[in-house]
């Protein structure tokens, strides 16, 4: 799925080249039709690995160093995760109510959007924004406070340690470790690794 498909109305007139995006019901929206990929795909095999850490009292949700540990572990392996499911759907074939089904990958080349295929401007400032196109709202943004208080990440020498601890059993590649979240409930390397993470918190 290309990001362009979701661009805002703000952008397309900050942009100027085109209109917004069609809408639709979601019954024919593929965007909201490809969350359940997502989540068969990538978050049913993480709620079932944590599940079972559950189960085998591992994993305490109580706890905010165990959040903590999750959230830093999963979010590259995610990612991955992610991206792979992104490449294998622009590259399958999928049909089309116009006559030219194909590859998303070719399709977007070959019939591009009438206003142009735009790229986020130079210096695009997401937040301001948003804030300009709804007068009155404001986006939450993260104090510089937040990162003193957090227990995970406030001590540089245990951050450094933590990281090299994980790079032991995962190597320089988080890649490695989505197959074991699928196939092994992740026991051969993200739940070392989540353990390894807890004893340098």
């Amino acid at each position: 799925m290309h990001i362009l498909f979701i661009l805002g109305l703000g952008l397309a007139q900050q942009v100027g080249q085109r209109a917004r995006h069609r809408f639709v019901p979601s019954t024919r929206n593929r965007i909201e039709r490809f969350w359940a990929e997502v989540n068969l795909c990538v978050n049913l095999p993480v709620k079932l690995m944590l599940v079972s850490m559950e189960q085998l009292n591992i994993l305490d949700v109580g706890n905010v160093h165990h959040i903590g540990a999750v959230q830093s572990l999963l979010k590259p392996v995610m990612q991955h995760a992610l991206d792979m499911l992104k490449d294998t759907y622009n590259s399958h074939y999928v049909r089309s109510s116009r006559g030219h089904g194909g590859r998303p990958n070719q399709l977007w080349h070959q019939y591009p959007h009438p206003g142009g295929n735009p790229t986020l401007p130079q210096g695009y400032d997401a937040v301001a924004e948003y804030e300009s196109a709804n007068p009155g709202k404001t986006v939450t943004r993260r104090p510089a406070w937040v990162a003193e208080r957090d227990p995970i990440s406030n001590d540089q020498a245990k951050r450094l340690t933590r990281h090299q601890a994980i790079l032991n059993i995962w190597g320089p590649d988080a890649t490695r470790v989505w197959p074991d979240i699928q196939h092994n409930s992740g026991r051969a390397l993200f739940i070392p690794a989540f353990l390894e993470f807890l004893r340098h918190t």
